[in-house]
């Protein structure tokens, strides 16, 4: 039986063309997609897009990768930001989408642009989150009961809610939302 090889080895020897290393990177890793796309709360085919956009990241810019010990972390923020990308876009394309359109229809191309303006800075904020706020507040946002949100985020169902909180008050702490949440003289 040939000796166990370092991530660094199999990382080397996949993107080399090794079928064989390949297979152990993925089989090695996938609990960590799984458990990112898992927490976000996608659907199966959501969670299969991802993990095979994760490793089609892997061979586009395995050459980014500084410290191959840590592949693990770089799998997982992959993964969270590709499951994060889906959500955002099939959030896009909910009904009441629809309504603002229309809604901003009326509205001059000025107020589109500060509302987009300050959903910017919002989300210049949210990324400042740490993953656990920012699981915490888009599954909240998506209307996910607080029980689905503590299975999903590994939390105490009683505890969301302050969490939820905290998480909030740290965002409005953050100079982008105090941009936002001041009052325009």
């Amino acid at each position: 039986m040939a000796p166990e090889r370092s991530t660094e080895e199999l990382l080397e020897a996949a993107v080399g063309g090794d079928a064989v290393a390949w297979q152990q990177l993925v089989e090695q890793f996938q609990p960590a997609v799984w458990g990112a796309t898992s927490r976000l709360g996608l659907r199966q085919s959501e969670a299969e897009e991802v993990f095979q956009t994760v490793w089609l990241r892997l061979i586009e810019r395995h050459e980014t990768i500084r410290d191959p010990a840590r592949l693990a972390g770089w799998i997982k923020t992959v993964a969270r930001n590709e499951g994060l990308a889906i959500l955002r876009r099939s959030a896009r394309t909910e009904p009441s989408d629809v309504i603002d359109l229309a809604t901003n229809a009326v509205d001059g191309p000025e107020v589109h642009l500060i509302r987009r303006a300050r959903s910017e800075l919002v989300m210049a904020g949210f990324r400042q989150l740490s993953e656990r706020c920012q699981d915490v507040l888009y599954m909240s946002a998506n209307k996910k009961s607080y029980v689905e949100i503590a299975e999903k985020v590994g939390l105490n169902p009683n505890s969301v809610s302050s969490i939820k909180a905290r998480c909030l008050e740290t965002l409005r702490s953050f100079s982008e939302i105090k941009q936002v949440m001041e009052p325009a003289e």
